[in-house]
């Protein structure tokens, strides 16, 4: 396995953050058909970060959950931190080597399981309540239900579930590099003087360009509304306040901006699950909050699980509102002025066009292999036995694509361009004063409240 991490061109850096995005976003829908009790979530972060390097492996983990809790589950953005510890690790164990056999690859992967369970424990307890919407609760429930403590509980489910997960996405991740084609992977190794004149590139001096973009909202209002209401949203412990600022607030503008549909799965989807969950593990088998004696007051345990779940809702609906109703058009220019420059500004711009196109092939592959017959029943051990053969044809056509987007920009300079180009709003500044009122009001009540 002669696996090590390669120093690409700035540019092929660049184009690659994004498909390892879509990597991610597009993997949790192949497990999602599949119907596979995984997550392969992680799997686009480790490639990025054995081919590119720590910052390009960290820009994709946090991209990768800020996107998946704006388009499909709200619940991802609080496990940044978790996405960060194991780009961190992958970079580390990269450099000392440790995925050039199958042997040590595995042993990195139950290493990083534990520390992804480590950092993700406070998360699951502090944000909600011991219990995410997934098979491993099952195992969690029990604990508590044993008299363990809710720390405790997540930290033996974690260490007992994370481990097997890591493993399987760090043998997948090195056999699918291992198996693209040499040719192909030459472009993310540079050597010499040649590597060296890449990294040391400066931005090319070009003339300052002063675009107009019409826009209904301007991009600060935008961001400071939605940053004020989610702060508002863990402010608020008042179940009633919450139920009234999702049905009176979110779903009316869902509706009118047109993603009510995608509010109402992402719910349907996400929330309700966790819901059920949430009630039925502290209104039934622990009867009461985590700061009371277990089963002395089941409706208190029933209210502290509504107050977790409708503050998902809420904040998944801020996150769709934020991101979703943002034309295509003015991607670029909320992105500029919320601060987001130059090379960030290009990665941030293809993770959120590139991914639909991604999940698209996915499905296209895992209906082929469908058609042909190549999926002979529905067991689990079958579905296990394709994962590598759905992810190698995505994989390649991931770094081809990559390799493509870099020659291309690098001809026309648009890295240098882009870096040149300043924003000007232009349009009403009425919509956005009136949308940080409301915000402000809310964060208010909730202040009132506290």
């Amino acid at each position: 396995m002669p696996l090590f991490p390669y120093p690409p061109t700035r540019s092929l850096r660049l184009a690659l953050i994004p498909l390892g995005i879509g990597l991610n976003m597009s993997l949790g829908t192949i497990v999602s058909m599949l119907k596979l009790p995984i997550y392969l979530d992680m799997i686009g972060t480790i490639v990025v970060t054995i081919l590119s390097g720590l910052w390009a492996g960290v820009l994709t983990a946090t991209l990768t959950q800020l996107i998946v809790s704006a388009t499909v589950n709200p619940i991802y953005y609080n496990f940044i931190p978790t996405a960060v510890a194991v780009a961190l690790f992958t970079h580390i164990a990269a450099r000392k080597g440790a995925f050039r056999t199958m042997g040590r690859t595995v042993l990195t992967g139950m290493a990083m399981g534990l520390v992804s369970g480590v950092v993700s424990a406070p998360i699951i307890v502090y944000v909600f309540g011991g219990i995410v919407a997934t098979g491993r609760s099952v195992m969690t429930a029990y604990l508590l239900s044993t008299g363990e403590q809710v720390l405790k509980a997540v930290l033996l489910t974690g260490a007992a579930a994370e481990p097997v997960d890591k493993v399987l996405q760090c043998v997948l991740s090195v056999w699918c590099i291992n198996s693209v084609p040499k040719s192909l992977l030459q472009h993310f190794k540079e050597t010499g003087d040649h590597a060296v004149a890449i990294t040391q590139r400066a931005w090319v001096p070009v003339t300052e360009v002063s675009q107009k973009i019409s826009q209904s909202i301007h991009p600060v209002a935008r961001g400071l509304a939605t940053l004020i209401g989610i702060i508002g949203v863990f402010l608020a412990d008042n179940v009633v306040v919450l139920v009234f600022a999702w049905l009176a607030v979110i779903v009316p503008l869902c509706v009118t901006t047109g993603i009510s549909r995608k509010h109402m799965r992402m719910n349907g989807m996400v929330v309700l699950p966790l819901c059920l969950m949430l009630v039925g593990l502290w209104g039934w088998i622990v009867g009461a909050p985590p700061d009371q004696v277990p089963g002395s007051n089941p409706e208190a345990g029933v209210q502290y699980a509504l107050l977790i779940s409708f503050r998902l809702a809420v904040v998944g609906g801020i996150f769709q509102l934020c991101f979703l109703s943002i034309p295509q058009a003015e991607l670029l220019s909320t992105f500029w002025h919320w601060g987001i420059r130059r090379d960030h500004l290009i990665v941030a711009i293809g993770a959120f066009t590139i991914w639909p196109e991604l999940k698209l092939r996915a499905e296209q592959i895992i209906t082929a292999r469908y058609a042909r017959g190549l999926l002979p029943d529905r067991r689990l051990i079958s579905r296990f036995r394709q994962l590598p053969y759905l992810l190698r044809p995505l994989l390649v056509w991931s770094l081809r694509a990559a390799v493509q987007r870099s020659e291309l920009w690098d001809q026309k300079r648009l890295l240098d361009r882009v870096g040149h180009i300043r924003h000007a709003y232009e349009g009403s500044r009425l919509s956005g004063a009136a949308l940080l009122g409301l915000s402000l009001a809310w964060l208010a009540i909730n202040l009132v409240d506290v």
